[in-house]
């Protein structure tokens, strides 16, 4: 994926978007979700929210800030692990 300064492809975003649904389909035990869905409307909590942060961190390889929880939907998730934690797949 290409990076140019803090600029990011597209197709790098829905690298990234397609991770997030998958985590969170798999740990909240929802088939659809959209990029406007709030992780914690769909039924998340704290224990599930660690879970989370857990498989993201595992498919990232990377250490995420327990700050992204303050990102409650897909979009703003994408938005702070590609701007904040700098990850692109």
């Amino acid at each position: 994926m290409k990076q140019q300064g803090s600029v990011y492809d597209q197709s790098s975003e829905d690298d990234v978007e397609r991770i997030v649904v998958k985590v969170w389909q798999d740990v909240l035990g929802v088939d659809q979700i959209s990029s406007d869905h709030n992780f914690f409307e769909l039924g998340g909590n704290s224990l599930t929210a660690l879970r989370m942060l857990s498989q993201l961190e595992n498919a990232f390889g990377k250490q995420l800030p327990s700050s992204l929880f303050k990102e409650p939907t897909v979009k703003q998730l994408v938005d702070f692990i590609i701007t904040k934690a700098g990850i692109l797949p």
